[in-house]
């Protein structure tokens, strides 16, 4: 993603859009998440393992998925999602993901920027300024 925008959360390529962006995304996390099913077929948990160690079945995938047929898969290959599909976490990514309407409505969540923050909302991030605006507004006396 952070290749894909630019500061404010707009798409950096000329006549890029946030839907292809985010088809982008998908593609990427169904090819990973296809890869990790392949890698746990061919590298069963052995017998010291606890169960939750096993990677388990996405309870987002479709049921019509062929999986028993892709062992192998090269990590170079990003695999095509179906319209259907999406991880898990991702209506969350969506909602308050670094797109610029996010930014906009102050609805994002700034753990998932990979850099800081910009200088000009540093300032206004910090635990200081929030307690401030809490008693402000008068939303520190509902506890």
């Amino acid at each position: 993603m952070k290749d894909e925008l630019t500061d404010d959360g707009h798409p950096k390529a000329s006549g890029d859009t946030i839907e292809a962006i985010v088809n982008r995304l998908l593609d990427f996390m169904y090819s990973e998440w296809k890869k990790a099913q392949a890698s746990e077929k061919a590298n069963p948990p052995t017998q010291g393992q606890s169960k939750k160690q096993k990677v388990s079945r996405d309870a987002t995938s479709p049921e019509s998925t062929p999986s028993e047929d892709e062992i192998e898969i090269d990590d170079d290959v990003v695999i095509e999602c179906p319209p259907e599909w999406i991880f898990r976490g991702f209506m969350a990514f969506m909602f308050f993901g670094p797109f610029h309407e996010n930014r906009e409505a102050g609805r994002y969540i700034d753990l998932l920027f990979l850099e800081n923050p910009p200088k000009k909302d540093a300032k206004k991030l910090s635990r200081k300024t929030q307690r401030e605006e809490k008693q402000r507004t008068g939303l520190d006396l509902i506890k």
